[in-house]
């Protein structure tokens, strides 16, 4: 799932994390540099019992990954799931985005509005 930026909008990409788990999912961030956004967020997100560390795992050492391919490698897919220190912890408490109480807009106006 595409999330916005978890570095210029944080609250929001952690946000939508804590939403896929209160939905009952297992989730995995990811993140990569696109070069028309910046660095840029997703979740990987499942329902299976397959815990999150096999899951990380299994991604990064990937054997099949298609010829065709122009940009992903192994080490590329390996890096995507790497966040630096603290990137993941929350700025304060986090409430889960829900129909009755979107949080999300707000905040992702937030932390565009002062990131510029």
């Amino acid at each position: 799932m595409q999330s916005t930026s978890p570095q210029r909008a944080k609250d929001v990409f952690l946000r939508i994390g804590l939403s896929l788990g209160k939905a009952g999912l297992k989730r995995l961030p990811s993140h990569d540099y696109l070069p028309s956004f910046g660095d840029w967020g997703c979740w990987l997100a499942w329902q299976r019992d397959e815990p999150v560390t096999s899951m990380r795992a299994r991604l990064a050492t990937s054997a099949t990954l298609h010829d065709e391919l122009r940009y992903l490698t192994k080490d590329k897919l390996a890096t995507v799931f790497a966040f630096g220190k603290r990137q993941l912890e929350p700025r304060h408490g986090l409430i889960a985005n829900t129909k009755l109480r979107p949080v999300l807009i707000r905040y992702d106006h937030r932390g565009f509005v002062r990131s510029q």
